[in-house]
């Protein structure tokens, strides 16, 4: 599944928040449950999926005040998560 972190998600995004950084607000649109993000893995309701690398990357970027652009990425979500559950 590709995900996409926009402009918006980036401007409303707030540093340092699990559930509510950029990568959160973007998956917030594709799942209809509980999402919270650290900087190594997703949790997707009970699930926890890892983080690919340049997600990793991003979130450490914005927490640290660097600039950050809009980006996509691959999420391989467990089979809960694919059902957007």
């Amino acid at each position: 599944m590709i995900i996409e972190v926009t402009q918006d998600d980036i401007r409303n995004g707030v540093k340092g928040d699990t559930c509510a950084c950029p990568v959160a607000l973007a998956l917030q649109r594709y799942f209809s449950t509980y999402i919270q993000v650290d900087a190594y893995v997703v949790a997707i309701g009970l699930e926890q999926i890892e983080l690919p690398v340049k997600v990793k990357t991003f979130i450490k970027d914005f927490d640290n005040g660097h600039t950050v652009c809009p980006f996509a990425f691959e999420l391989s979500a467990g089979p809960m998560a694919e059902r957007g559950i």
